[in-house]
């Protein structure tokens, strides 16, 4: 395709597809480096991204940094959307490693674990958002919506690193893994339409009510199909396009699928990923997709699309920021207020529903992780007027050192057995 065609000039062009493949070469090779250190790939992937953003080659090397990532926002545009079919084929392969049936058999503990790992942190970072010094907030911005967000920001889940730090370990058909991924959809959901109320009351000064229950109808609607009827219509469509059970159509009609689901919820104001999630689930609930079809979604994932989103999202780390005392002091209440909220949460939730200590704790650091979500959110809240350039970076280093922390601690409380005492 002509480069033209995207409204791009030659050198943009060049330059775009210089720094995929700079973001996916690193990617893989940090990737494949912590792997041979027992560490999940997706830690070498946004090192990756820290290595080649301003905090080493900005500082080290400006001019060769400026030339590979020169912020032209044509080429940025481009890089997001690459990154966006990563989150969309991630959650994808997720959905279709989940077993409704393996959630069903916890759905008490799910419950518990999703309402306390989204309140325990939402109350410590409403806290700290009503408190957060005026260089983090936009002039004159309201503080209500301010606390409201940031809550939102600590009690959100990201789903797709998650699935990929579970996937990475080897974790991720064990019933604990899918408790997690299912506890982390209902956290996200939740907390991105309470983000989205603050962002409107930032825009608007009001509540839209309206919306507001058009987006809980309308989510609910999706759940009640994912649990009802939509794995067999699912396998009636597979069976159509596919009737004997050909890779190449049953991939199409997977991913076409898993794009109506997406544009669903991106039209309820609910990250349009979560979509593709629910499809899978759909999907794998059919019982007529060929096994090679979700292999080939997830062997692109993790050899191109993964590497490029998960540096990507380094590259907007600077660690810089830490030398000042102010940033170092806020940075570190988020981290341990989220960190805490979350594994607090899932203690209290699991052993409510009956969970053993180290299956709780370990849904809560599978939980703990925000890594690009958690940078997409700060991103959301600048251009909302919610936080300011100073509360982005705040959003971003917590984004990632929990994303740093959560490999490590799965990797030790990971149960042998996911029994209920």
């Amino acid at each position: 395709m002509s480069t033209a065609l995207l409204a791009l000039t030659d050198q943009q062009g060049v330059t775009f597809w210089v720094e995929l493949a700079v973001l996916c070469a690193s990617g893989l090779l940090l990737g494949a480096a912590a792997r041979r250190l027992g560490q999940p790939a997706v830690l070498g992937e946004l090192a990756a991204g820290i290595l080649l953003g301003p905090t080493v080659l900005g500082a080290l090397a400006p001019d060769l940094h400026d030339w590979l990532f020169p912020g032209d926002d044509e080429i940025k545009l481009l890089l997001s959307a690459v990154g966006m079919l990563g989150v969309f084929l991630l959650l994808l392969g997720a959905g279709l490693e989940t077993d409704l049936a393996v959630v069903g058999r916890h759905r008490r503990a799910a419950a518990g674990l999703a309402a306390a790992t989204l309140l325990l942190p939402l109350g410590a970072g409403a806290l700290l958002g009503a408190q957060l010094p005026d260089r983090f907030l936009v002039g004159g911005a309201d503080r209500g919506p301010t606390a409201l967000f940031v809550g939102a920001a600590l009690a959100v889940s990201a789903l797709p690193v998650a699935a990929r730090i579970l996937d990475d370990l080897g974790l991720l058909a064990r019933p604990f893994a899918q408790i997690t991924l299912a506890v982390a959809m209902v956290d996200t959901i939740v907390a991105w339409v309470l983000m989205g109320i603050a962002a409107g009351v930032v825009a608007t000064g009001q509540v839209d009510g309206t919306s507001l229950v058009i987006t809980i109808v309308g989510v609910a609607a999706m759940l009640a199909l994912t649990i009802g009827p939509g794995g067999a219509l699912a396998a009636r469509l597979l069976a159509r396009v596919a009737p004997r059970g050909e890779v190449a159509p049953s991939l199409g009609a997977l991913v076409v699928l898993a794009l109506g689901a997406a544009a669903t919820m991106g039209a309820l104001h609910v990250e349009p990923a979560l979509g593709a999630f629910l499809a899978g689930i759909i999907v794998r609930r059919s019982g007529a997709l060929p096994a090679a079809a979700g292999e080939q979604v997830m062997g692109i994932v993790r050899g191109l699309l993964a590497p490029v989103f998960f540096a990507s999202a380094g590259l907007q780390v600077d660690l810089g920021a830490l030398g000042d005392g102010t940033v170092l002091l806020w940075a570190t209440l988020l981290i341990t207020a989220g960190s805490i909220g979350k594994l607090g949460g899932a203690l209290l939730g699991g052993r409510l529903a009956g969970l053993d200590v180290r299956t709780s704790a370990a849904v809560g650091a599978g939980l703990s992780a925000r890594g690009a979500l958690g940078i997409i959110v700060a991103t959301v809240g600048v251009r909302a007027g919610v936080v300011s350039a100073d509360g982005f970076t705040l959003l971003v280093l917590f984004a990632v050192v929990t994303t740093l922390t959560a490999p490590p601690l799965l990797r030790a409380l990971a149960p042998s057995t996911d029994a209920p005492t």
